[in-house]
């Protein structure tokens, strides 16, 4: 009788310590140029950076025509760096983090893994509901060919 309620109890600790929610997140790769080879260089325009929201990561928002794109770049020291600023433009090439299986953006749960930490979806006049990433941005700083 013993042996059976020591069993149910490392059976029920076991279960209660391993039933974290991972299944939900996707974690990013770091963007390198190499696997952007195939992507079109545009012309965006910075309208915002958020620093402060996330521990490890940055927000950038950049325009281009009507539409907001969300970028996140994980926080590193970069040297040299060419600071971005906000209202110029910059030669880009992004990719989406959105699964390409998804047939619905109703069916995303709104957030992605980068560089540990939870990245949320957001949606707001222009912005697209998803994140993107890019090898032309490292921190704050702008990364030339």
């Amino acid at each position: 009788m013993k042996t059976i309620t020591l069993l149910l109890g490392v059976l029920i600790f076991f279960s209660c310590t391993s039933s974290k929610i991972t299944a939900n997140y996707q974690e990013l790769p770091s963007p390198n140029k190499v696997n952007f080879i195939n992507d079109s260089l545009r012309n965006y325009t910075i309208t915002d950076m958020d620093t402060s929201t996330y521990k490890f990561n940055n927000i950038i928002y950049a325009k281009r025509n009507d539409t907001v794109y969300k970028i996140v770049t994980k926080k590193e020291i970069v040297k040299p760096c060419e600071r971005l600023l906000i209202s110029n433009k910059y030669n880009l090439k992004l990719r989406s983090t959105r699964p390409k299986m998804l047939l619905n953006y109703l069916d995303v749960h709104a957030r992605v893994m980068y560089k540990k930490e939870v990245i949320y979806f957001e949606r707001g006049s222009g912005i697209l509901w998803d994140l993107y990433i890019t090898p032309y941005i490292k921190d704050l700083c702008y990364q030339k060919d």
